[in-house]
């Protein structure tokens, strides 16, 4: 995965597959299939299959606590500029998938978590959050 932030911005005339578009995250690859064998081999669902967009191919993947992910991998270079601040990128789950999502998308990604802390929020008393670093 490319370790840069990007943004994608599409303006689609035709319809796009369902549930694309309700992810809450997304990862530039450079080889999809290899990725999409990756995401399922560490437990990820594909919910929706690769498909040609205007400048390359997308695919939207489900993690356990029913987090949603785009992968897409530009075939044709975009045409916008790098991003000024860097965008807020949280996901949530439930308490019971939040190590299941955890421990598989460490696997997917490479990565390693470099912070699980425990946190109080309004109306719950073992909120936890974990933060992690790497790349696939």
């Amino acid at each position: 995965m490319d370790s840069g932030r990007t943004l994608s911005v599409f303006a689609y005339q035709t319809p796009i597959p369902f549930p694309f578009g309700q992810e809450r995250t997304g990862y530039l690859v450079a080889d999809m299939e290899q990725v999409i064998r990756n995401a399922r081999s560490a437990g990820a669902e594909v919910i929706v299959e690769p498909f040609k967009d205007p400048i390359g191919i997308d695919a939207v993947i489900r993690w356990p606590g029913g987090v949603n992910m785009q992968l897409y991998w530009h075939t044709v270079p975009p045409k916008y500029g790098p991003l000024v601040t860097i965008p807020d990128n949280r996901v949530y789950v439930s308490r019971d998938e939040a190590d299941n999502f955890v421990n598989d998308f460490v696997m997917f990604a490479r990565g390693k978590v470099v912070s699980d802390e425990k946190h109080a929020e309004a109306g719950k008393s073992d909120a936890r959050a974990s933060f992690i670093a790497g790349y696939a």
